[in-house]
């Protein structure tokens, strides 16, 4: 239960206190049925220790990112891994300023 402005108690849709906050942001929203804006407010106020910068998500979604078959274009390896289409978009990028060093 929380407070509205009114100071009424209502109903909360979510337990923060549940959500597996080491998973990334995308895939939380998808559960929940939420959209990943809503949810990054959401890990900002419950979850701030879990906000990575920049560098470190990059770096980290490299990593995840090696065995994938860079051949295919970006809407076969959305299909295939679950992640949306601008995730593998961006995950190419990256992997391509990595490789030349920019």
């Amino acid at each position: 239960m929380t407070k509205n402005k009114n100071g009424e108690l209502r109903k909360t849709k979510h337990d923060w206190s549940l959500v597996d906050w080491d998973q990334p942001t995308s895939v939380i929203a998808e559960q929940m049925g939420v959209s990943s804006g809503y949810i990054s407010g959401r890990r900002r106020k419950y979850a701030p220790e879990t906000i990575r910068s920049h560098h470190m998500k990059t770096h980290n979604m490299i990593d995840s990112s090696k065995e994938l078959d860079w051949s295919k274009t970006d809407w076969q390896l959305a299909k295939e891994t679950g992640r949306s289409h601008a995730s593998i978009r961006k995950t190419r990028h990256a992997l391509s300023r990595a490789t030349l060093g920019g």
